[in-house]
This record gives C-alpha cells, structure tokens and sequence, in this order.
C-alpha cells in the first residue's frame, strides 16, 4: 500500500516539477548553457528541488516498471529483478547525484 501512496505522490510532485523546470528554462529568455545552469544551481533552493525531481524520477519510473513486472507474477525471477531494479535506482541516483554536484 505505501508504494501504491508514494506513486500517486511523486506522479503529482513530477507534473508539478516538470511544469516549473520546463517553464523557468525556457521562458529566461536566454540559451541554455553551462554557466547560466551553474548560476540557477549555486542556490541551495533549486539544487533541493533538482535532486527531489531527480529522486522522484527515478522512484516513480522504476516502481512503476516493478508493478508491471507483478502484475506478470514472476515466482522465480521475482527476487532478482527487484534486486536488479533497487541496483539500477541506486547507480541512476549516484550518478545524479554526482553531476548536479558538480556544478558546485
């Protein structure tokens, strides 16, 4: 039931997240570059709200591939595709993780 809530949760904060993310880019009126994302990342506020974005991606993605994979009610392979999914969100938030750090 709570991975049912959390879903439903970041499917809601991802609309709104991308909503924002998709206005405040575009809509500068500048072009996309290095230096203007390292300005916009070097407030705490927006590098917060990149890495919810980034975290909820990855949850709501990769949860929502695992309730299709029960719906298909695997019962030998169950365990190692959960274990395979929980590997993949893990090198997909390290690696988020490090490239928005980067930019510090």
């Amino acid at each position: 039931m709570l991975n049912w809530f959390f879903q439903r949760v970041t499917a809601i904060f991802l609309v709104l997240g991308m909503a924002v993310h998709v206005l405040v880019l575009p809509l500068g009126g500048e072009r996309l570059s290095y230096s203007l994302t390292s300005g916009r990342l070097s407030h705490m506020g927006w590098i917060v709200f990149d890495l919810l974005l980034l975290l909820s991606c990855i949850y709501h993605g990769l949860n929502g591939i695992w309730g299709v994979i029960l719906d298909y009610n695997p019962k030998y392979l169950k365990t190692t595709i959960g274990y395979t999914l929980f590997t993949i969100s893990l090198i997909f938030s390290i690696l988020g993780v490090a490239a928005i750090r980067g930019f510090r």
